[in-house]
């Protein structure tokens, strides 16, 4: 049997994270993302921060992520679902047709420390975190979360 690239949440659990993104303005489904997918990301990460000789490396959009599980997981049709579901509760709109925007930060090195801290304010309704490597000593960063602080807009020319 093949295994699934992401699992279909059931209602329940959709309802849940809903419920968690509208009080908290955060959900969290766990356990989602089998754990050779991740090892298998990991490496390709490893490999492209140690030929950045151990700095900060990024990649943005899909030419960035092709061939990569980012790749595999945005064409996954129960995580395109699920963002699709996630989309609508949290706007009361149909989801419109769209490709994913894909972005991996490497914050390794010097360069990463310099990196780490720049705040974004993300243009997008929905956004996935999907955490790879998480550091073992040292600084591990936080993700710092301020739910409610900008209306959901029809276009991105509307303030």
């Amino acid at each position: 049997m093949v295994r699934p690239v992401f699992p279909v949440l059931s209602d329940t659990v959709l309802g849940g994270i809903i419920s968690d993104m509208n009080r908290r303005g955060y959900g969290v489904a766990t356990g989602c993302i089998d754990p050779e997918d991740l090892a298998l990301l990991r490496g390709f990460i490893e490999r492209k921060v140690a030929d950045a000789g151990g700095e900060y490396v990024v990649f943005s959009g899909r030419d960035d992520t092709r061939g990569t599980f980012m790749e595999t997981l945005a064409n996954a049709p129960a995580f395109q679902a699920t963002c699709r579901k996630l989309y609508e509760a949290g706007t009361g709109r149909v989801a419109p047709e769209s490709t994913f925007y894909q972005v991996l930060r490497c914050l390794s090195g010097r360069s990463g420390a310099r990196h780490a801290f720049l705040f974004h304010y993300d243009s997008f309704v929905l956004t996935a975190l999907m955490p790879v490597i998480m550091p073992t000593e040292g600084q591990k960063g936080d993700l710092i979360m301020l739910p409610g602080m900008r209306r959901i807009r029809k276009t991105y020319i509307a303030i």
